[in-house]
């Protein structure tokens, strides 16, 4: 049995691109499927553009609102929907014609996945395929990769509130994601490109990652609405004894952010191999030659790295150099993770 899948297209000066978008989601091969365009205060001819759209096929609903932000836009349009399946879609970007076809057919079998996403490819300012890290409990903790453009259930949107009108600068759909994979839904990616985003040097996302203030800011406000995910993985280190960090890569910052955020101070320096390299703005607390761990023993060593066969050689390497087992931890709790996963 076919679900009803809406489309909701936040709308906000795209005259330019607006047709071509919906263009591409009216040419899906999937038949069951409806439009809702929200008009969120365009002052150009996108209102106009959606108008006329509506006007020549009665799937396309329009919605026009005062300026709100795309989160806002995004939940009056589920709001109004209809469908069991949501696909978010942006004003100027373009979906293949079979991609509602292949990703709701992934819903329709698997009760268990929530979240429906496939490969990319840039358009615009830049071109070429996208290269998403794949999906991963592990990865996403750390920093988003799904795309704005994957398909969830809408009951699962109701659960957890819908995406959160907070995150006013950015990271609203990785918000919605790390939401959803709260209820441990599962994740799934079609292994082809089905939709490409139109990338801008002056888009929202772009100007969003220059200011690091707003970034530090929306990045705490992540681990404040999800605390409970961070602290149920994450391991915590024990106050009060000598603690270090391996890794100052993206895994190794966000952990150290993570428990700053909820008031664990304990580790106080960092050890990585690429140490030369890596300035305070990467990493804010100092980094050191991982000998520095032999040098200087710790109570206790935490290894944030993703990959099992580095994790593995580094648990190794320090068994090898007088440290106990028990001494050693890693960021997260792997069988936890399989919970997720």
């Amino acid at each position: 049995m076919k679900h009803l899948v809406s489309i909701v297209v936040p709308v906000y000066n795209s005259e330019k691109y607006l047709e071509e978008t919906i263009e591409s989601i009216l040419n899906q091969s999937y038949s069951d499927f409806e439009i809702i365009l929200i008009d969120d205060g365009s002052t150009d001819l996108s209102g106009t553009i959606c108008d006329e759209f509506a006007l020549k096929d009665n799937r396309i609903k329009v919605e026009h609102i005062p300026n709100s932000g795309p989160s806002f836009a995004r939940n009056i349009g589920i709001q109004i929907s209809k469908g069991e399946y949501i696909l978010p879609v942006d004003s100027d970007d373009i979906i293949e014609s079979t991609y509602v076809e292949k990703a709701a057919k992934v819903l329709e079998k698997n009760d268990n996945i929530g979240i429906v996403y496939c490969k990319a490819r840039l358009i615009g300012d830049y071109s070429g395929e996208w290269m998403i890290p794949s999906y991963s409990l592990p990865e996403i903790l750390v920093k988003n990769c799904i795309f704005a453009t994957a398909m969830f259930r809408k009951c699962d949107w109701k659960v957890v509130g819908g995406y959160s009108e907070i995150m006013r600068y950015g990271l609203e759909d990785y918000d919605l994601w790390l939401s959803i994979i709260s209820l441990k839904r599962k994740v799934y990616q079609i292994p082809e490109i089905l939709f490409q985003y139109r990338k801008h040097n002056n888009s929202r996302s772009n100007t969003f990652e220059k200011d690091k203030l707003i970034v530090e800011n929306t990045e705490r406000l992540r681990f404040l609405r999800h605390r409970n995910l961070y602290e149920n993985v994450y391991y915590i280190p024990t106050p009060g004894i000598k603690n270090a960090l391996y890794g100052a890569g993206g895994a190794g910052k966000t952990y150290f952010e993570f428990l700053k955020s909820i008031g664990n101070n304990s580790i106080t320096c960092c050890f990585d191999k690429n140490f030369k390299s890596i300035s305070n703005q990467i990493m804010p607390i100092a980094v050191r030659s991982p000998r520095g761990l032999i040098e200087d023993k710790y109570d206790q060593v935490v290894i944030a790295i993703n990959k099992d066969d580095i994790y593995i050689d580094i648990r190794n390497w320090l068994i090898d150099n007088g440290y106990q087992k028990n001494q050693i931890k890693r960021y997260v709790y792997m069988e936890k993770i399989k919970e997720y996963m």
